[in-house]
């Protein structure tokens, strides 16, 4: 009879089962609280890793259900007739089975009134599918409904490239369906995609995730394996910040509210739930975005040679954007209100005669948000390490915005490059992500 090993090897050479001497080292350099707990456990050969390789732009899960490279290069969901029964006796635990990622980022995102948002970024060394490992632990029914993609899928060029032209060239050379440039930032994704496909797949950028098979979370009852399951509910906790913060920050927006009344400012819904939302990108719970100049979240290298030697993009430098949190090395991240990720609220719906004016009606909630806080000495101060900073690409005639402008010159990360052709290309201080663009800097 064959083996784990040689059945999956067969099906797909993506999926490779490994044991946990195989992998110890790699986990103890990305997570080394867990490799520790693993370490005392000393799972043996019983106690099997699922390893994946998923190409950029792949839907690891969608809408909830956990997928798997296929052999013919296509997704299979774990409840297709086309996966192995051995593979779905290993993963089918729970809808999104436990997965620490190894290699490149990967983001989880929702799809709501035909936006994407974005609602974490994971790094190598965190963990997803761990509310659904929780839900399996205590016998509770889950219906997951996010996505995860390998690398970022909220990405996007700061330059517009909406020439048609220049997009016709990018079809021509690298085989992309879509018929039209992209017409907004969300859009982009997609022909992102195209080209990193049509230009060499995994061999040249791919995400691995390390999967916990059924037998990490069965008949494990004495102390050590008890430990696995403490960290997996510590770490569960400290993933629900967002619902957290909601119940810790209750009596400072009760206390906001009241001023706000005082006041007699009468904002719209919107604009108070994006003041929530930045409040919640301050705390590392909301997801912001940043300029891309590592390779971890998508081939940055190879979109951006396609941009300038087969587009034949002009004068601006190929900026690209992508998601991320303020926390660890990222000390300033950016939000836009023309790529709204706030979940609670309807940002398309819209009374303000522009952008540049709800920008004004935010910062005004800021300042009150602020004078509340240093009224109150007993509340929680959210936002003590962080400054907020308002720009738009258009000139404020009131003075309260900043100029767009201003951005590369105080982050240089927007001007990083590293092709030598690039150096007399200039930031692109017009970009549609920067017409009522809010960053939010760590502060000593």
């Amino acid at each position: 009879m064959k083996n784990t090993a040689q059945k999956l090897k067969e099906w797909t050479l993506d999926v490779q089962e490994v044991f946990w001497e195989d992998v110890r080292d790699e986990i103890y350099k990305l997570n080394p609280e867990l490799a520790k707990i693993c370490d005392q456990i000393s799972p043996g050969k019983e106690h099997s890793l699922l390893k994946v390789r998923y190409p950029y732009g792949a839907t690891i899960v969608d809408k909830g259900e956990f997928h798997l490279p296929s052999p013919d290069g296509s997704l299979l969901s774990l409840k297709s007739d086309h996966v192995p029964d051995f593979i779905k006796k290993k993963l089918s635990y729970c809808s999104i089975p436990l997965s620490l990622i190894l290699h490149n980022d990967t983001e989880v995102f929702v799809e709501a009134h035909n936006r994407i948002i974005s609602l974490n970024f994971f790094k190598p060394g965190d963990l997803f599918g761990v509310f659904e490992s929780i839900n399996y632990l205590t016998d509770t029914p889950s219906n997951s409904t996010w996505s995860v993609s390998a690398g970022g899928r909220s990405v996007f060029m700061i330059p517009r490239i909406t020439d048609k032209i220049g997009h016709n060239r990018i079809r021509k050379e690298f085989g992309i369906r879509a018929n039209d440039p992209p017409s907004d930032l969300p859009s982009q994704w997609e022909v992102f995609k195209g080209i990193y496909e049509s230009s060499g797949g995994v061999d040249s950028w791919c995400n691995t995730i390390l999967v916990f098979t059924e037998s990490w979370f069965s008949n494990n009852n004495d102390s050590e394996w008890l430990k696995f399951q403490k960290y997996l509910f510590n770490l569960c906790w400290s993933q629900f910040k967002l619902v957290r913060d909601g119940a810790e920050f209750s009596l400072l927006w009760s206390l906001f509210g009241d001023e706000i009344s005082n006041r007699s400012l009468k904002p719209r819904p919107y604009l108070v739930d994006t003041l929530k939302h930045l409040v919640s990108i301050a705390n590392g719970a909301g997801v912001a975005f940043k300029p891309a100049i590592t390779e971890t979240a998508l081939p940055v290298s190879l979109i951006q040679d396609a941009y300038i030697n087969c587009y034949n993009l002009k004068a601006y430098i190929p900026t690209l954007m992508q998601p991320c949190k303020l926390t660890g090395e990222d000390k300033q991240v950016y939000y836009s209100l023309t790529l709204p990720t706030v979940l609670e609220s309807t940002p398309y719906v819209r009374n303000a005669p522009s952008i540049i004016e709800d920008e004004r009606d935010i910062k005004r909630l800021m300042d009150t948000l602020i004078r509340t806080i240093k009224g109150n000495s007993s509340i929680i101060n959210p936002i003590k390490h962080v400054k907020y900073d308002f720009f738009h690409s258009d000139i404020d005639q009131y003075g309260e915005i900043l100029s767009s402008r201003k951005i590369a010159e105080e982050d240089n990360s927007f001007t990083f490059f590293g092709a030598e052709q690039l150096t007399e290309r200039i930031f692109c201080g017009t970009s549609p992500f920067f017409r009522g663009c809010i960053r939010i800097s760590v502060v000593s």
